[in-house]
């Protein structure tokens, strides 16, 4: 959090602590620490995110934020797909025997942490075969001749 906003929404929390400070005080310092919180909202975006792999999902997913941050809520952009993959499972009850909480904790952590890293490099290394598929099938809808109306071509999208 940069310095002078840190002391900004200290000196408005200040103030709105003070049970001496009249209604409509406390009512813009209200409004104020609003105005403070869509300020640090914004401090977090990254700001080359989108440059350093510019995506239409990281856009999307910027655009929505944005939304989010300023409005409250955001509707998704475009159309989504989700793969989920699960690892092969941790047995808790082993790992809970062997020792301090804190020490199981920060185990299973690592463990988790190398676990999901793994998952991603697979997923990394498959994008490419993936991506080759889709545009294979994009290819081959494109070729087939739409039949539902007599005498027009295929739409494209």
């Amino acid at each position: 959090m940069p310095l002078r906003v840190r002391a900004l929404r200290r000196h408005l929390l200040d103030v709105r602590a003070n049970a001496a400070s009249d209604p409509a005080m406390r009512r813009r310092v209200r409004e104020a620490l609003d105005d403070v919180q869509l300020v640090l909202q914004l401090y977090s975006y990254p700001g080359d995110y989108v440059a350093e792999q510019p995506t239409l999902e990281r856009m999307a997913e910027t655009v929505e934020k944005f939304e989010e941050d300023v409005y409250g809520s955001a509707r998704p952009k475009g159309k989504r797909q989700a793969t989920v993959r699960f690892g092969a499972p941790i047995d808790l009850r082993a790992a809970a025997k062997a020792g301090r909480p804190r020490v199981v904790a920060a185990d299973l952590t690592t463990c988790l942490e190398a676990a999901i890293q793994q998952l991603m490099a697979s997923r990394t290394r498959a994008e490419p075969v993936a991506a080759a598929n889709r545009a294979r099938e994009r290819s081959r809808a494109a070729a087939i001749p739409d039949t539902s109306a007599p005498g027009t071509a295929p739409q494209s999208s």
